[in-house]
């Protein structure tokens, strides 16, 4: 049985184990197996990152203009290029989307040797009921819906809707950097799920 996120902190602040191991499920890379000039190599690497088991850095810009960022993990890829992910209604990410669409996301592998950053606009669901629902269903894991555990802070939660307009795949150790079509990730979703 999968073990909790909260499981996970508690066994990581025992033993001291670096954040990201917990994290982030996906294991380390081959650097010198991986070439950047593979296409599929690459399609397939990000798509594995691209799950929703995996924690992702989610970016936004605050009311000063300054980059706001947290780890979010509760995560939809199944209507690739749209990312959905949950938060709550009176979250300061919903006030900075509201204000600034433009928003960023970060994905990597634990040993940091592969990067996925992925940059759209983002928009907010919060009285499309269909649509909440239909997304809500989607969430593999909603145990880090940290937010919905107190119920006396006000209503359940709020979607967070990306649409990706660019995906960059980058292996720090190489120093190479990969342009991806979201049209051709989506197509390496589909290809995964057949």
């Amino acid at each position: 049985m999968p073990r909790s996120a909260a499981q996970k902190w508690m066994t990581r602040a025992k033993r001291r184990i670096p954040l990201i191991e917990v994290m982030n499920n996906f294991p380390d890379t081959k650097i010198d197996s991986l070439d950047p000039r593979n296409r599929a190599q690459i399609l397939s690497m990000a798509r594995q990152l691209l799950r929703a088991d995996n924690v992702g850095m989610f970016c936004t810009i605050d009311e000063s203009g300054f980059p706001q960022a947290r780890w979010m993990a509760t995560m939809s890829f199944d209507d690739f290029p749209d990312l959905y992910t949950l938060t709550s209604a009176r979250s300061r990410k919903v006030a900075q989307i509201q204000a600034h669409s433009t928003v960023h996301w970060v994905f990597s592998n634990r040993d940091l040797t592969f990067i996925v950053n992925l940059t759209g606009s983002a928009e907010i669901y919060l009285h499309e009921a269909e649509k909440m629902k239909r997304i809500w269903q989607q969430i593999a894991d909603r145990s880090r819906a940290f937010f919905m555990q107190d119920p006396a802070k006000g209503p359940g939660f709020v979607v967070i809707h990306t649409k990706v307009e660019t995906i960059e795949c980058t292996l720090p150790r190489k120093v190479v950097t990969v342009s991806i079509d979201p049209v051709e990730m989506r197509e390496a979703f589909a290809t995964a799920k057949a």
